[in-house]
């Protein structure tokens, strides 16, 4: 084909070379010559490429062809596997269709079925109630044959048949009267629960043992055990907020008389309020000390740092929460200490210290209060610390002072002088006995006033005009039962407070029927020209295994802890109101808003 093209252009130039020619010179031959040439020369090169693109494309178009036919055979195994699954699930849905049909035939069965046995569950129905008819009128004749033989008995053995007898029991109640007619021992159901009241321990069901109970009156004087049932829901603009423990509840809070249970498992030491949360310091037996903090139902709980740290108080300041206490370092010796935000710092001190009292001043320096013991001592000094640099208070004058024994248990601020005043005890060795005391910074007063043999003080306060008030007890030595060779020997003690020397005891109360006068008192506030005090009482008269033996005179093996714990109490103006009469315990910190 190539050759061929070739061949016509050559002869077809030729001849119109050949025409022309016959008109023009030699010369304008050969340049016209050399013109056709160069035009060949491009047509071949232009004929040359295009014979290359036609090569190619048929290259590719047979590609594209094998490749076509590649998939089109592929495609027809595939349609016809399709095809094949088609049918199987043609065949299938005929199969769901025939089974569709024996079950709406099986189903049309069943209703036929059911509502032949509709009628059978109706008469067997029928037959129950004639048969419950039968029966009522067996255990009617039953209750009447069992009647005329109760009539026939003769329950006393007296010769006179029960229905002829107006004492079947001859105990000499009459039937009519008698709420157990046919029992020798009993006549009376005071509180209706089925049990004779010779028989039944609370008669009136008021939650107190009759051993204690001098009323059967069927009054709970605290029938809501969370709730101070006679307290002052608080006083007018304020709120007074009481942290301690019960024995068997665990850490508890109190607020206008709404108990509290924070922690069953600890006891609260400290409490405050700011920004509407409440603050509370403590610790979780066999755990860590800790404080909380109360918003509303949310309870968060941090955890303080330290080798079995102890708290005693807490104060909120600049958003910023202080927890005074002390931690057990080398040789199980304690260590003065307080926490900011759960950071402790550590109180300067020669030798064994503890904190009791905190607070926190208008400028921000933290005051923490206890005792420090200088190494090789054997007395514990009253000692304070500002920012943890240490200063100690002057013993009583006079006194030996070779080996002291004094405290501070509360440390308190008078806002119009901003000087500090602390509450505790000094125990004179020489002499065996107790002094409650309180400091001024260079002043030490006793306060062993009445005849008391041991004072204590736990807390303090300071009013407008500079007076210290502080609470504690009060105690008297007294002589019981001879056991064996030994003489019981208790204590008489009072719940007290002092308005600086002048001592003053706080009256008892009546709790579930009984008179408790002795006790302690452990906090104490001014507020609106009203006294707060906060404590707990106890007594003689106390039976806390109900063995009919008050617990001061019981030697049957029990612990005696009438002089430990007791019903926490609040005063008011020398008022008091029982927290809690159904739970033994102590109250330790006292708040009021």
């Amino acid at each position: 084909m190539k050759k061929f093209i070739h061949s016509f252009i050559y002869c077809f130039l030729i001849v119109s070379v050949y025409f022309s020619n016959s008109c023009e010179t030699i010369d304008d031959l050969q340049f016209d010559n050399l013109g056709l040439r160069g035009q060949i020369d491009s047509l071949m090169t232009r004929v040359t490429s295009l014979t290359e693109e036609i090569v190619e494309q048929k290259n590719l178009t047979k590609t594209l062809t094998d490749d076509l036919t590649e998939q089109v055979s592929e495609n027809k195994d595939v349609i016809a596997q399709t095809g094949e699954s088609l049918s199987n699930l043609i065949s299938e849905v005929d199969n769901v269709e025939q089974d569709l049909g024996t079950l709406n035939n099986y189903v049309g069965e069943m209703i036929t079925t059911t509502g032949d046995l509709t009628g059978e569950l109706n008469n067997l129905l029928t037959q129950v109630s004639d048969l419950n008819a039968v029966i009522d009128q067996v255990n009617s004749s039953i209750t009447n044959i069992q009647g005329n033989l109760h009539g026939h008995e003769d329950t006393d053995n007296d010769g006179v048949n029960n229905n002829l007898d107006n004492d079947d029991d001859n105990d000499g109640t009459p039937d009519t009267q008698d709420a157990f007619p046919e029992d020798p021992g009993e006549t009376q159901d005071s509180d209706g629960d089925g049990t004779g009241d010779n028989q039944d321990t609370d008669d009136d069901n008021d939650d107190i043992p009759d051993t204690i109970d001098t009323v059967d009156d069927n009054v709970d004087p605290d029938p809501d055990p969370t709730i101070c049932n006679d307290c002052p829901q608080k006083i007018p603009g304020r709120d007074i907020y009481v942290v301690g423990m019960s024995e068997t509840e665990g850490g508890t809070y109190w607020v206008n008389g709404q108990k509290n249970i924070l922690n069953p498992n600890g006891e609260l030491t400290g409490i405050t309020v700011s920004g509407g949360k409440i603050y509370a310091s403590g610790f979780v037996y066999g755990s860590s000390a800790s404080y909380w903090v109360i918003d509303g139902q949310n309870v968060q709980q941090f955890n303080l740092p330290g080798n079995e740290p102890e708290t005693n108080d807490i104060v909120v300041h600049d958003n910023k929460v202080y927890v005074g206490g002390h931690w057990t370092g080398n040789q199980n010796k304690p260590y003065s200490c307080h926490w900011e935000n759960g950071v402790k710092y550590d109180n300067s001190a020669p030798g064994d210290s503890a904190t009791n009292g905190l607070l926190v001043k208008p400028n921000g320096d933290v005051v923490t209060a206890g005792w420090s013991q200088p190494a090789g001592s054997h007395g514990n000094i009253p000692t304070y610390w500002i920012n943890t640099q240490r200063s100690t208070l002057n013993l009583p004058s006079g006194r030996n002072i070779n080996e002291p024994e004094a405290t501070i248990e509360d440390v308190e601020i008078h806002s119009g002088t901003n000087q500090l005043r602390f509450c505790g005890d000094y125990s004179y060795a020489e002499a065996n006995y107790t002094s409650a005391v309180h400091f001024k910074p260079g002043l030490t007063i006793n306060q062993r006033t009445g005849g008391w043999e041991n004072t204590f003080a736990w807390g303090a306060t300071v009013d407008q005009n500079g007076n210290v008030y502080s609470a504690g007890q009060a105690e008297k030595m007294i002589y019981g039962e001879w056991v064996g060779n030994d003489v019981d020997i208790e204590f008489i003690q009072k719940p007290v407070y002092w308005k600086n020397r002048s001592i003053n005891i706080l009256p008892g109360a009546v709790v579930n029927g009984v008179m408790l006068d002795e006790g302690t008192a452990k906090d104490i506030q001014i507020v609106d020209g009203k006294i707060v005090i906060i404590g707990y009482l106890n007594g003689f008269t106390m039976d806390r295994n109900n063995d009919g033996v008050p617990d001061d005179w019981d030697y049957d093996g029990q612990p005696d802890k009438n002089h430990d714990t007791g019903y926490p109490c609040i005063w008011i103006d020398g008022t008091p109101h029982v927290l809690d009469h159904h739970n033994i315990g102590e109250v330790y910190g006292l708040f009021i808003r």
